[in-house]
């Protein structure tokens, strides 16, 4: 690491630091693999996307089950009918293939559906129905992941952590909960966790080198295949989904971000400060901060 790169880090890290509900004494572990595990993705990433000779047969046929049949069904109603209705039910027949699929066809509905003006309006709106359409992991899994990740009960890290997730995604979920207190005769530090799902990081390979195998068949086939650039659009979620597999790295965007508003003078932005000792791959506990939705309107007025 060049001074530059040393002296940026440092902002980065110090930069949230005066005000924040956590001492950190020096720069956290975590930190210092980022940058190697960040490029250790980039250089797997081309051999995840690269269209394989044969993709894993199971889930390859897994996927065929639900494409096929709503592909197929959709192409014989737009023969009948065509234009925007024929639009809709394609996009609907699509976003109960990616709910049938499981998590990794569902964050792909959630990247479609923030991509108006790149996609259809109809794919763009049916998507939208898949942002909270995971079931959360039952709580007993929620704990050993948990242990794992910090090589201890959570009882000696938490006073208090909510058996009912806030929210799940597909990836991970949240939790709120609290830590103990800090100093004798504190109050606990009121946190949010976020778990990553078991043997997702398996699932996502499989499920990348499926698309990647599918995708240059989907060329021109169907509107919307042919609108998205379907090679185009399964590299470019490889990259995304595969950066976020790894919460370190989910951690050091958080810093990095929050330290750019602070050299901006920005201080009306807020980033949630992950907690310095408890980020590993796959658990971040962050700053509880309270707000709204992006589209809940009334609820800012």
């Amino acid at each position: 690491m060049t001074d530059v790169e040393a002296a940026r880090a440092d902002l980065e890290w110090g930069a949230f630091t005066d005000d924040g509900p956590w001492t950190v004494p020096e720069r956290p572990r975590w930190r210092v693999v980022v940058r190697r595990r960040r490029r250790a993705i980039h250089e797997r990433l081309p051999d995840l996307v690269q269209p394989p000779t044969l993709p894993p047969v199971g889930r390859l046929l897994r996927v065929l089950r639900h494409l096929v049949p709503a592909l197929g069904l959709w192409a014989i109603g737009a023969r009948r009918r065509g234009g925007t209705e024929s639009r809709q039910d394609l996009a609907r027949r699509l976003r109960l293939a990616a709910e049938a699929l499981g998590p990794t066809y569902i964050k792909l509905g959630q990247i479609i559906a923030s991509g108006e003006g790149l996609f259809p309006a109809e794919l763009v709106a049916e998507m939208r129905r898949c942002r909270d359409q995971v079931p959360p992991e039952p709580f007993a899994v929620v704990r050993r992941v948990l242990t794992e990740e910090l090589g201890r009960p959570l009882e000696e890290v938490f006073s208090h952590i909510d058996r009912r997730p806030l929210a799940a995604a597909s990836i991970a979920q949240v939790h709120l909960a609290s830590l103990h207190p800090t100093e004798p005769g504190g109050e606990p530090v009121e946190v949010v966790v976020k778990v990553q799902r078991p043997g997702i990081a398996a699932l996502v390979e499989s499920d990348l080198r499926v698309m990647a195998w599918i995708a240059p068949h989907l060329v021109g086939r169907i509107p919307v295949a042919a609108l998205a650039n379907p090679p185009a659009l399964v590299e470019l979620f490889g990259e995304t989904i595969a950066e976020e597999l790894d919460f370190c790295l989910e951690g050091d965007n958080m810093l990095a971000v929050a330290a750019t508003y602070a050299e901006m003078g920005r201080d009306a932005y807020v980033v949630p400060r992950p907690h310095p000792e408890l980020v590993t791959r796959r658990m971040l506990v962050m700053q509880r901060l309270t707000g709204f939705g992006f589209e809940d309107v009334e609820g800012m007025r």
